[in-house]
């Protein structure tokens, strides 16, 4: 995570904020609690934190508007964390990666910003991973391969070499990409598909060898 000791604000109550909490906890960071977009959510607890506003009022309003709070983005759904990203950009705070430190991240790899990062994944030397992303534990993305925005790489999936992942794709747990693969934007490979050919964007595969279902 980047280096500060100031409060974050996570946006989402979900089991991803909790994960989120989890990496914060594991980093000695404060967190001040949680905003929503779920009117049922309000005023609850989240292992003692509380959700303290919704999105839209003017109490969040006012925490999004303050510069010495940082926010970090915690939704498993790919919309619904594109339409978070969308809502924030227009208060303009500051969204940083979580990087759970249990995870082993090359100093030789490049990491966009809003990624939540649980723990035991590992980013090879020159790997580039965009921004938005969620990684789930166990992922492993290996040398020169490319993540792009918005994406969702499930538990232990594996990543090969060289492979290109265009934005909004989601890896299903399990699943290994073989290298020099390209996979396209808004593609799905499903729990613990093999790929061994390029998936066009939009197509959803599964199975070993991965073939499209669409």
């Amino acid at each position: 995570m980047e280096e500060s000791k100031t409060p974050i604000i996570i946006i989402g109550t979900g089991p991803e904020a909790r994960a989120a909490l989890d990496a914060a906890n594991a980093l000695d960071v404060m967190v001040y609690g949680f905003l929503t977009d779920d009117d049922s959510t309000i005023s609850q607890e989240i292992n003692d934190i509380l959700v303290i506003a919704k999105l839209g009022n003017r109490d969040s309003d006012t925490l999004l508007e303050d510069e010495n709070i940082k926010l970090v983005v915690a939704a498993r759904d790919i919309e619904h964390r594109h339409n978070l990203v969308k809502y924030l950009a227009i208060k303009k705070p500051e969204l940083i990666n979580l990087i759970h430190p249990f995870s082993s991240i090359s100093s030789y790899a490049k990491i966009g910003k809003g990624n939540l990062i649980y723990p035991g994944v590992i980013v090879h030397a020159n790997a580039l991973v965009g921004s938005y992303n969620l990684i789930e534990t166990g992922v492993s993305i290996d040398i020169d391969t490319q993540i792009g925005d918005f994406c969702t790489l499930q538990t232990g999936a594996r990543i090969g070499r060289e492979v290109m992942i265009h934005k909004d794709v989601i890896v299903g747990m399990g699943a290994v990409i073989h290298p020099g693969l390209t996979i396209g934007e808004g593609a799905m490979i499903g729990p613990g598909a093999v790929v061994l050919k390029n998936v066009d964007p939009g197509q959803t595969v599964f199975g070993n060898p991965a073939k499209p279902t669409n």
